[in-house]
C-alpha cells in the first residue's frame, strides 16, 4: 500500500460549525499558502468574507505573505501556540 502525507488548509466557523477546506497538497509552500489566503478572502466566494479574525498556529507555512494577504482583506490574525 502506498502512503503519502497530505497537508490541508482549512477554516472553521465557530458560530455555524461550518468547515471549509481551502485546498490540499503533498508539498505545501509559501506560494501555495499565499494562494490559499487569496482563496479564503476572495471578494465573491471567500470563506472569510465578513469575518474579522483568523486563529492560526505558529507553523512557518503561515508566511508573512499569507498574513499580509489576510490583513489587506481586513482579517486580524491571532497566532496561537499549540502545546
Amino acid at each position: 500500500m502506498d502512503s503519502f502525507d497530505t497537508s490541508r488548509c482549512s477554516s472553521f466557523d465557530i458560530a455555524t460549525r461550518r468547515v471549509h477546506i481551502a485546498g490540499t497538497t503533498t508539498n505545501p509552500t509559501s506560494d501555495w499558502m499565499e494562494q490559499m489566503a487569496r482563496n479564503l478572502t476572495d471578494c465573491d466566494t471567500g470563506f472569510l468574507l465578513g469575518k474579522r479574525l483568523l486563529i492560526i498556529d505558529w507553523d512557518s507555512l503561515f508566511s508573512p505573505q499569507f498574513k499580509a494577504t489576510l490583513r489587506r482583506s481586513g482579517v486580524e490574525i491571532l497566532a496561537w501556540r499549540s502545546y
